[in-house]
């Protein structure tokens, strides 16, 4: 289904106030909307005032679109975040698609706008657009309101990040234990391998308390490992006590 602000020709039933539209420019865009041709209706989209358009491989403004260019487009909250043409006008080729998508979990909260993520056992980081749109539960929030531990969808523009949202937050994430703490100590086994970490955890009253878990053989480590070491802040995650991911932040 597509969400639908404003319908020219014929009835659109439509209830989804977030995701994606294929379809043609059937009329340049007029201020802030934008008609576009899509399963044989004529649709009028509302583009955010920021949103990211792009056209044969180049950011551009709404006012570049022509009549005839295929794009996709993603909404949020029923407004155009990005498009992008993906055939132009008369059917003329385009540059490969701009927008890439990835996602992961979040290693440590946003520092100097790069965002550190973890995916299949490898962590990666990723600067952010001054204006990318972020959402978190639903709403628009400033990078400061992600946390380490959140699962996210990201859309990213030649290295750049413009959309992020929250698939999972960090204290929903299915697993039983989700805690963050400095390293307290290590305890490897006659292997080598870390068999127990304990963190410093403040409690309520600020009081400080060693807290120790038993760490998973299978133990999936993201971020900089000499940096594994006592007063490191770090993310536990796993099951009961036992930990089958640590996230250094």
């Amino acid at each position: 289904m597509i969400t639908v602000i404003e319908v020219t020709q014929s009835a659109v039933q439509a209830s989804d106030s977030k995701g994606t539209i294929t379809g043609t420019v059937a009329v340049p865009a007029n201020g802030n909307v934008l008609v576009v041709t899509s399963g044989g209706q004529n649709v009028s989209l509302t583009l955010n005032a920021n949103a990211f358009i792009y056209r044969n491989g180049v950011q551009t403004g709404a006012a570049a679109l022509q009549t005839g260019d295929t794009l996709t487009a993603h909404y949020y909250n029923n407004a155009v975040l990005y498009a992008e043409v993906t055939q132009l006008a008369g059917g003329g080729a385009t540059q490969p698609p701009a927008i890439s998508q990835t996602s992961g979990t979040l290693v440590s909260v946003v520092n100097n706008n790069t965002l550190t993520i973890a995916n299949g056992g490898q962590a990666s980081s990723l600067v952010l657009n001054a204006n990318a749109f972020i959402y978190r539960g639903g709403a628009l929030v400033s990078p400061s309101a992600l946390q380490a531990g959140d699962t996210l969808d990201i859309r990213s523009y030649n290295g750049g990040v413009i959309f992020i949202e929250v698939t999972q937050n960090s204290g929903g994430s299915g697993q039983s234990l989700n805690v963050v703490g400095p390293i307290n100590k290590i305890t490897l086994d006659n292997q080598g391998k870390i068999s127990k970490i304990t963190i410093n955890q403040t409690l309520a009253g600020g009081t400080v308390q060693p807290a120790e878990y038993t760490v998973s053989q299978t133990v999936a480590i993201y971020g900089d490992l000499s940096k594994l070491v006592p007063n490191q802040q770090v993310l536990l995650q796993g099951s009961g006590q036992t930990v089958t991911a640590i996230y250094i932040q």
